[in-house]
């Protein structure tokens, strides 16, 4: 996307809770990945089945404001004292890569990553059972999102 006149990539996660009942969407504007939280430009987020959100200027600020943001503490957690594993072609619904396999064995998680798909994150797994994986890419990708979002604005 271009935003005046720079640009910008719709970076969409997808977490489902251990029941896999619950589902929220979070789409974010930003220039890349990692990205500096100051470098938002848009959230919209859709929990369950409600409406989708588009936080609004108060919200984005305080995002802008925050240290990082909850993925990038969990990736940035993950990697902290992780070790290569190795080379590994790792399959995801996104297809099948060639990534470096890092784990971390305080942390109980392991992350494969490759340079050559944006955001760099193929699959991730934790101690607890979660997994993060790349389901979809390319500038023809859909979105997760359904129906119009509505702009809030302040604490809800």
């Amino acid at each position: 996307e271009r935003r005046g006149g720079a640009s910008y990539v719709r970076m969409e996660t997808r977490v489902r809770g251990g029941n896999q009942a619950q589902e929220v969407v979070m789409q974010a504007v930003v220039p890349g990945y990692p990205y500096e939280q100051g470098a938002i430009q848009e959230i919209v987020v859709q929990q369950g089945g409600n409406a989708p959100v588009r936080w609004g200027p108060a919200l984005i600020a305080r995002a802008r404001a925050s240290e990082r943001s909850a993925l990038n503490r969990l990736i940035a957690d993950g990697c902290t004292g992780a070790a290569l594993v190795g080379e590994e072609e790792v399959t995801v619904p996104a297809g099948t890569f060639k990534a470096r396999h890092f784990r971390n064995a305080q942390a109980g998680s392991d992350i494969w990553v490759s340079g050559d798909i944006p955001f760099g994150v193929i699959k991730a797994t934790g101690r607890d059972g979660g997994t993060l994986e790349l389901l979809d890419r390319g500038r023809d990708a859909s979105s997760s999102v359904k129906g119009e979002a509505r702009t809030i604005n302040g604490a809800q």
